[in-house]
């Protein structure tokens, strides 16, 4: 009987597809938990994303505050058809997450062997920290978004062979380019772009031989993209201090160290602010300081040139402030890929043809990858259910608030709110005869409210607001609570007489 060679084998030439197919099905069920169950709630920045994009249209026709309008012009949409709840909120940042982690796949597939890619993205990828990223309703992720998208269709265009696909990669290239510029701190990736064109040999003969005509037309559309933006920072110069992430006033020497150090010190700790510390687990880092090494010894490939101008360029907006540190991520996937790269060549090398230590090899990283991946998988899932400091940062007061209005057959509500949370409270309300079939209306003291409410309303206090004024002169019929040890009490319903 002739015994099958191993490529014979259906699950051997398969396994690519077959372990990209397991790795899709785990990322997407991860970010649908994310989405709509882990955190669970909203932050402070959330909120304000909130309020800036439901006036996202007007601000655009007018010429206003134009910073992050692609972003805010999703997420406006997404309140309009779906109103403000969790899920509507965080809609846009899940599609877009989700449309990255594709992208960042495709990127390692072009640039690395198939085996480096598809690790490399189930340990940054198929993470709890890349998931509560790519769930947050704010613009943050677009800083991470827009250099991956515009990194695949510049390989794309580059690699495309007819004539009329190039021609229309290059338009959507340009558009993308364009809008991008809305986006703080772009300015930067496309310094490091520039940098690399310019400072490559083999990309400056490329430059040369592109047609003028090509190239008058991208930079004209380009132009027509971002020209709302232009006008904008115009009327309001200080939208180019945000575009370039420079918040007055500017930090020292020594409070941008000591950041530093505060942000290493954490990384020693389970838990800062709003995410688990560190984004990236410690074997990821060792993997991207492995791979740092083997770009800078062949500093003379057009990729390296590229992630070595843009590492640098990155270094300008972290000085800045804490939202540099978006511009890092990219970078220090495609270091850590080029590090496992690496180790896969070197082992091969030692091991050409004794099949044993290659299997060997390969099975310890698999071994490696699983642990680190169910380690992130453990603290996520335990993290942002259990931890005090990480669920404080999230509140559940939308989704307390939509489950009663939906269930609650008054046909007038006033909501009792602070006047830091007046505005966010306002949107909701615009969308309540919509949505939960009432009329909504926000007040900031007990007297407004009480006068709106009249003698058919209900009267729904927020706890912040129930520690200013003196209390209503309705009758107590219910207490909103959330499943928290502290501050549990989140609104008092009260019913006029």
């Amino acid at each position: 009987m002739q015994q099958r060679s191993l490529q014979s084998l259906f699950l051997y030439r398969y396994r690519f597809i077959i372990g990209s197919f397991f790795a899709l099905i785990a990322f997407m069920a991860l970010l649908y938990a994310a989405w709509l169950f882990i955190p669970g709630g909203l932050t402070e920045g959330e909120q304000i994303s909130v309020v800036k994009s439901h006036t996202m249209l007007s601000q655009l026709l007018s010429f206003g505050d134009l910073v992050n309008a692609p972003y805010h012009l999703l997420q406006q949409a997404s309140l309009h058809f779906f109103g403000v709840r969790l899920a509507a909120i965080k809609l846009p940042s899940i599609l877009i997450g989700a449309t990255l982690a594709l992208l960042i796949f495709m990127l390692l597939r072009q640039w690395f062997k198939d085996a480096t890619a598809l690790l490399i993205a189930v340990i940054t990828l198929t993470t709890g920290q890349f998931a509560v990223l790519a769930q947050n309703g704010t613009p943050y992720i677009m800083s991470i978004f827009w250099p991956a998208l515009i990194l695949a269709l510049a390989t794309s265009l580059m690699r495309a062979k007819h004539q009329l696909t190039r021609g229309a990669l290059g338009l959507v290239l340009a558009a993308c380019v364009g809008l991008s510029l809305y986006t703080p701190l772009m300015i930067y990736f496309y310094g490091a772009v520039a940098l690399s064109l310019f400072s490559h040999p083999a990309q400056r003969l490329r430059v040369k031989r592109a047609s003028r005509v090509s190239l008058i037309g991208t930079v004209l559309l380009i132009a027509v993209a971002a020209l709302p933006l232009g006008v904008s920072i115009i009327k309001q110069p200080r939208l180019l201090g945000q575009l370039l992430g420079i918040h007055l006033p500017l930090r020292s020497p020594v409070e941008v160290w000591n950041n530093l150090i505060e942000t290493y010190r954490l990384s020693l700790s389970p838990t800062g602010g709003h995410l688990i510390i560190p984004i990236i687990s410690i074997g990821v880092m060792a993997l991207a300081l492995l791979g740092f090494v083997q770009i800078m010894r062949h500093s003379y490939a057009i990729r390296s040139h590229l992630f070595l101008a843009w590492f640098a360029l990155a270094m300008i907006p972290l000085l800045l402030s804490e939202e540099g540190t978006a511009l890092f991520f990219i970078p220090l996937i495609m270091f850590s890929a080029a590090g496992l790269s690496w180790l896969f060549e070197r082992w091969y090398t030692l091991f050409p043809r004794n099949p044993y230590p290659r299997v060997f090899g390969l099975g310890l990283i698999l071994c490696l990858t699983a642990i680190t991946v169910l380690i992130g998988l453990q603290r996520f899932n335990y993290g942002y259910r259990y931890d005090p400091v990480l669920t404080h940062g999230y509140s559940q007061d939308i989704p307390i608030l939509h489950s009663h209005l939906s269930r609650d057959s008054t046909t007038k509500a006033v909501l009792l709110v602070t006047d830091e949370h007046a505005a966010f409270y306002r949107v909701l309300a615009d969308r309540g005869q919509t949505h939960y079939g009432k009329q909504l209306l926000v007040a900031t003291s007990i007297d407004d409210a009480e006068t709106q409410a009249g003698t058919d309303g209900t009267v729904i206090i927020e706890r912040q607001a129930t520690f200013t004024g003196h209390s209503p002169s309705g009758e107590l019929k219910r207490i909103l609570v959330n499943d928290r040890q502290k501050e549990a009490d989140r609104f008092y319903l009260y019913r006029q007489q």
